[in-house]
């Protein structure tokens, strides 16, 4: 199901703005409720941009801080705003002479997250013993919160560009034979190896990245020797491969293996 979180964020930020021009303070922790839905969606939202180099389970998370972090150990720009531009090279690698804006990108980073996320949340319950015994929730302080809050995101919701996920990316078929899946790596700057692991069925693998432009891609398995006495062939594993109760057939003496947990008795001293 494709769910647009940018026109969500909209709706959001549109029904906590409401809430703050009423001007009843009581209302307040409704336009944070809002507010803190809108920072879900604009995270989920830039979220979507890397779904083909993250694993299902990351989009498990709804905190918008643990996902950004995620994001972040992808691609270290991940919250990075920046501004657009293209033109028309003359010779091929040289950059072209005249560069037009396709516009500027805000994007809700990291730091924005944590400044606001959670200090909106204490708003949303009760005040605490120890908070009635002073003056409560300070109601001014979160409405000054609140509308400078409402004004981030709205830059952000009104960016003429969105989305820019920009970077070098290689390109292989999964090397477990049951598999052959496609996988999409980027490769982050710098990085004479990377760790690639496939989406569809785990497999980890390893790419030397080369300065030429050829990437060499080796799978990270575990040799396994046949139980049988005095076969001495073995078997590669992947690492999420190697469980109790796995079974196979040694191609060398034709004996079955299984693997399992196994406790050795030690003299004591």
């Amino acid at each position: 199901m494709k769910v647009n979180f940018r026109q969500r964020a909209r709706e959001a930020l549109q029904r906590a703005k409401a809430e703050l021009a009423s001007g009843v303070d009581e209302r307040l922790p409704y336009a944070a409720l809002e507010l803190r839905m809108a920072i879900e969606c604009v995270t989920y939202e830039r979220a979507k941009s890397y779904e083909e180099e993250m694993p299902e389970n990351v989009y498990d998370v709804w905190q918008p801080s643990k996902l950004m972090k995620q994001l972040l150990e992808l691609d270290p720009l991940a919250d990075q705003s920046g501004t657009l531009f293209f033109g028309l090279e003359d010779e091929p690698g040289v950059p072209a002479k005249e560069m037009k804006s396709l516009g500027k990108e805000n994007v809700f980073s990291m730091r924005d997250i944590k400044r606001t996320y959670d200090a909106l949340g204490s708003y949303l319950h009760q005040p605490t013993i120890k908070q009635l015994r002073g003056a409560g929730h300070d109601l001014q302080k979160l409405r000054v919160r609140c509308e400078q809050l409402a004004e981030t995101i709205g830059t952000v919701l009104t960016s003429k560009v969105f989305n820019v996920n920009f970077g070098v990316f290689t390109t292989f078929n999964c090397m477990n034979s049951d598999c052959d899946k496609p996988v999409r790596k980027r490769l982050p700057s710098g990085k004479a190896e990377v760790a690639a692991v496939c989406l569809e069925c785990g497999s980890e693998h390893l790419i030397n990245v080369g300065q030429d432009g050829q990437d060499i891609v080796q799978p990270v398995v575990q040799e396994v020797l046949c139980a049988a006495p005095n076969c001495g062939q073995t078997i590669k594993f992947f690492k999420h491969q190697l469980r109790t109760g796995a079974f196979w057939n040694c191609v060398g003496c034709g004996k079955g293996n299984q693997l399992g947990l196994a406790v050795f008795a030690k003299d004591l001293e």
